[in-house]
């Protein structure tokens, strides 16, 4: 189970109240979110191109748990080195192969 926040804040005013911060990735990934609404929007953009990608291969792999947080974690340390770091932080639960 995953839970969020559902409320995105614009400094200290309670701007939102009905945002979402867990996604579907796939069939067997989800991912939690928490931190700067705008950064979680960019990188779920980023996601969905990744996952639009790899269906247009149509090779019959898809994205699993571990590679999805290998490259989350490489995107992350990638802005981090540019000095504009992304202000969030992730969960990414799903089944490798039917395990947790």
């Amino acid at each position: 189970m995953i839970a969020a926040d559902i409320l995105a804040s614009y400094g200290s005013l309670a701007r939102y109240r009905n945002v979402e911060r867990i996604i579907k990735v796939n069939d067997n990934i989800i991912l939690g979110a928490g931190g700067d609404y705008a950064d979680y929007q960019y990188l779920k953009n980023m996601i969905d191109q990744k996952i639009l990608e790899e269906q247009c291969l149509d090779d019959g792999f898809t994205l699993k748990p571990k590679s999805l947080h290998c490259w989350l974690t490489r995107v992350l340390y990638n802005q981090r080195s540019k000095f504009d770091p992304l202000w969030n932080n992730f969960i990414i639960a799903g089944f490798d192969n039917g395990k947790p």
